[in-house]
């Protein structure tokens, strides 16, 4: 009888310990993928950004084309 009972003991440990660890791996695949994402959105953001400022870049010289033949 006390055999059954620690052995039912240690199921249950094994049991909560594999929730356990796949609770923890899923929690850390999930802020990979934050990190993942963020990182995604800043290279567009820097990407943007450098559009925009060869866009500016281009319309300053474009102005001061349109200035010397004014």
């Amino acid at each position: 009888m006390q055999t059954v009972k620690i052995t039912e003991i240690l199921i249950q440990f094994l049991e909560i310990t594999k929730i356990t660890v796949i609770q923890v791996i899923k929690e850390k695949e999930d802020l990979v993928q934050d990190r993942v994402d963020k990182t995604n959105l800043w290279d567009e953001r820097k990407e943007k950004s450098k559009q925009i400022q060869d866009s500016t870049q281009e319309l300053h010289q474009e102005v001061e084309e349109v200035i010397k033949l004014g």
